[in-house]
C-alpha cells in the first residue's frame, strides 16, 4: 500500500527553502572543490564558489529569519506582522548594480549614472521602509 508524501511529518513550512537552499549550496561548494583539483582553472572555481556562497547565505538569512518571525499561532489579537507593500526601489536597486557593475568593465559613464540610480533606490527604499506606506 502507498502512502501519500509527506504524511506524518510535521515539518514547518519556514524550515524548508532555507533547508533547500542549504543543501544547493553544499553541493555547489562540492562541485567547486571538485572543479579545482580536477582542472586548476581559477574562473569556473571562483564562480561556483561564489554561487556556493550566495546560496548558503540566503540559507543563513532564511534560517534566520525563521527563528526571529513568530509562529502564526504566537500573534496575539492586537499584534500584527509587518509585511512591505510593492515598490519600484528594489527595481532601482538592481538597474543601478547593474550599471554600476558595467561600468567596471565598460568605463565611467556607466559607472558614475549606475551608482546615483543605486544611492537613490536605496535611499527611497529606507526611505519608504522607515514610514511604512
Amino acid at each position: 500500500m502507498a502512502r501519500e508524501h509527506g504524511v506524518g511529518r510535521q515539518t514547518p513550512d519556514t524550515v524548508v527553502p532555507w533547508r533547500v537552499f542549504g543543501v544547493v549550496g553544499v553541493v555547489i561548494a562540492v562541485l567547486a572543490a571538485i572543479y579545482w583539483f580536477t582542472s586548476y582553472e581559477e574562473a569556473g572555481t571562483a564562480m561556483l564558489t561564489l554561487a556556493a556562497a550566495l546560496a548558503l547565505w540566503a540559507a543563513t538569512y532564511l534560517w534566520r529569519q525563521g527563528r526571529l518571525t513568530p509562529a502564526p499561532e504566537q500573534i496575539g489579537e492586537g499584534d500584527e506582522v509587518y509585511l512591505p507593500h510593492e515598490s519600484v526601489w528594489p527595481f532601482a536597486i538592481g538597474c543601478g548594480a547593474f550599471l554600476l557593475l558595467n561600468g567596471l568593465l565598460i568605463g565611467g559613464w556607466f559607472f558614475l549614472p549606475g551608482g546615483a540610480v543605486m544611492v537613490m533606490g536605496l535611499f527611497g527604499f529606507i526611505r519608504q521602509t522607515r514610514e511604512r506606506s
